[in-house]
């Protein structure tokens, strides 16, 4: 992008962010239940089960949170952080609980691997703080090796209680970027523990600056993205990913993912549709800087 076309942009996404009904949009997103807690130890526990729950149709997973919630709430009525440091996945506390790749088995040891990771090592922030370099490129080398601490834990439960390896559909709840996934779920966690706290997200993790966060890739990010000419690469992976935030970054160094919630519910509000690209655009916010011919 030429200086003139960065300008532009910036202005008009500034604009967007001014105007953006955050309060409005938070109940259709799942950081709406970290937002529930005021204890950081307590936002962490719900925004790590929140965010890895967060794949497929929003009114489904919704659902599926927030009985998984409840079950905390049972166990402790005031910390979920607490409620999973004794939790013991044979207790089958879940009962029927379960969500498309994932059976209620492998909720159980997700959330106990989640418990003892947290007993050993503190909450995530404490992890991944620990895991980081100021060397770093990024923060997803210190994200891999949270991945993997918590995984660690789960595959071990999975052995000993249950003399089974560790089964897709844990793994699946955590994606290690090392494995060059997209690791949407995993950076929206990170975007929501680093920056702010504003409206979204909550400041807790303090050693490691925005600047260093890669946006939350998902269908509705990549397609924009590419209408907005952040990106030429065609994958969504993680390098594209990478290659978004890096364009991002000629508007604001210091935080080039402070965009991604609004931008990213431009598509989740279905204001902009997948196959209906140039049909809603009188009420867009982008709509002069949008190149929507580059998806039809």
């Amino acid at each position: 992008m030429n200086k003139k076309n960065i300008s532009g942009l910036k202005i008009i996404l500034e604009r967007h962010l001014t105007d953006f009904d955050f309060a409005g949009r938070l109940d259709n997103d799942p950081v709406y239940y970290p937002h529930l807690f005021k204890r950081p130890e307590d936002i962490q526990a719900a925004a790590l089960i929140a965010s890895s729950l967060a794949y497929g149709k929003v009114s489904q997973f919704f659902v599926v949170i927030g009985r998984v919630m409840a079950v905390l709430k049972k166990i402790d009525p005031v910390s979920p952080y607490r409620a999973l440091l004794g939790y013991d996945s044979r207790n089958g506390v879940l009962g029927d609980i379960s969500y498309r790749f994932n059976k209620s088995i492998d909720l159980e040891i997700f959330l106990e691997a989640l418990g003892r990771s947290f007993k050993k090592y503190g909450p995530p922030s404490d992890i991944i703080e620990s895991k980081y370099s100021k060397s770093d490129v990024d923060i997803m080398s210190a994200a891999s090796a949270f991945v993997k601490i918590i995984l660690a834990e789960a595959e071990d439960i999975s052995l000993s209680k249950y003399k089974i390896p560790l089964a897709n559909g844990v793994s699946q709840l955590l994606p290690d970027p090392g494995k060059n996934s997209t690791c949407k779920r995993l950076c929206m966690l990170l975007r929501w523990l680093t920056r702010g706290p504003d409206k979204i997200d909550f400041g807790i993790i303090k050693k490691i600056p925005a600047s260093k966060l890669i946006i939350p890739l998902d269908t509705h990010i990549f397609r924009i993205a590419t209408m907005l000419g952040l990106t030429k690469r065609r994958d969504q992976s993680l390098k594209t990913a990478a290659e978004i935030t890096a364009a991002l970054k000629l508007l604001d160094s210091r935080d080039p993912v402070k965009y991604d919630f609004a931008i990213c519910h431009i598509g989740i509000s279905g204001l902009c549709k997948k196959g209906a690209e140039g049909d809603n655009c009188q009420n867009c916010p982008l709509e002069e800087i949008c190149n929507k011919n580059i998806v039809r």
